[in-house]
């Protein structure tokens, strides 16, 4: 199965890495003068609406990044955290200091960034807070950056330690920056564990992407549909997940740049005027689906699909 041919949320991940790189200036000093939180002196930094505390017997050891720049497809990295030492190490080695350093990091995403998130499921990232407009994701290198001059690692040194206690600065700084910024604790747990995206009618129909050029019938993807804006005949249908033959479930929402509330109103109203009448039926949703969500390469046949018994509701 082919994955998405744009990974939006995970490029600007991507970008937070590589966002602090050589000859940025150092921000290590204080934004404002440093602050007694409960008993400990800590340096406030500030981004995108977002008060972020760091303890200042940390101060010489971090270098924090901070962006104030407009977000791009709903997401917005708001503080890069690294060790000074590994950044300043693969400043002297490299050209592009390529992430060395990384230790965690915070960003704010709309609902369309969070929808894409849930989508793809990026390494990296995860979401843990929210306020009445964004959702809050720490972010974390998925290797280690720890680097010294010369790429050589000593996991028995002192370096290698005070590497380690930096790392697990991220929970308290995080804990920290919830409650510092009135923001509600967050979890995926409430959408995972619904059984259907959205309520109504859903038909289950079986994908058989090498039925149509060979009549192969091994593999397969159980595509669950449902109507997401008005149930009965005019109402359209979509593709709200998809399982494979192990029984993963691939959640969907629709890369168009808005939530998928906003985008299938649209096409709900489009049809009414005569436009995608396809997505009147599960069938035509379905292939709509296979031809725009970037898992699949190609057009479907209408062969490649099997109606699963007593799925509608």
């Amino acid at each position: 199965m082919n994955r998405f041919a744009s990974f939006s949320l995970v490029l600007s991940f991507l970008l937070t890495l590589t966002a602090c790189g050589k000859n940025l200036p150092d921000t290590r000093q204080p934004e404002e003068p440093p602050q007694e939180d409960g008993g400990e002196e800590v340096t406030v930094y500030h981004s995108g609406g977002v008060e972020m505390a760091l303890p200042n017997r940390y101060a010489n050891q971090l270098t924090v990044c901070t962006n104030e720049g407009e977000a791009e497809n709903g997401f917005q990295t708001l503080f890069s955290v690294y060790e000074t030492a590994s950044l300043q190490a693969a400043e002297a080695d490299f050209d592009d200091t390529n992430g060395f350093g990384f230790l965690f990091g915070f960003a704010a995403l709309d609902q369309t960034a969070l929808e894409q998130f849930l989508s793809t499921l990026p390494p990296g990232m995860d979401i843990f807070a929210q306020d009445e407009n964004r959702y809050y994701a720490y972010t974390y290198p998925t290797d280690v950056q720890f680097y010294r001059r010369g790429g050589e690692v000593d996991t028995g040194s002192e370096d290698w330690k005070n590497w380690q206690t930096l790392n697990d600065l991220g929970g308290e700084v995080q804990a920290d920056l919830t409650g510092r910024n009135g923001l509600q604790p967050f979890t995926m747990d409430a959408f995972f564990e619904q059984e259907f995206t959205y309520d109504g009618d859903h038909v289950y129909l079986n994908y058989y992407p090498n039925f149509a050029s060979g009549g192969d019938d091994q593999e397969f993807y159980t595509l669950v549909l449902s109507q997401p804006i008005r149930q009965g005949h005019e109402g359209i249908w979509c593709v709200e997940r998809m399982l494979d033959a192990t029984g993963q479930t691939y959640y969907y929402f629709p890369d168009s740049g808005k939530p998928a509330m906003e985008y299938y109103a649209e096409l709900q109203e489009a049809s009414g005027e005569g436009q995608y009448r396809e997505l009147l039926t599960p069938l035509g949703a379905a292939k709509f689906f296979i031809q725009e969500s970037g898992y699949f390469s190609g057009e479907a046949a209408d062969e490649s699909f099997r109606a699963l018994p007593d799925t509608a509701s």
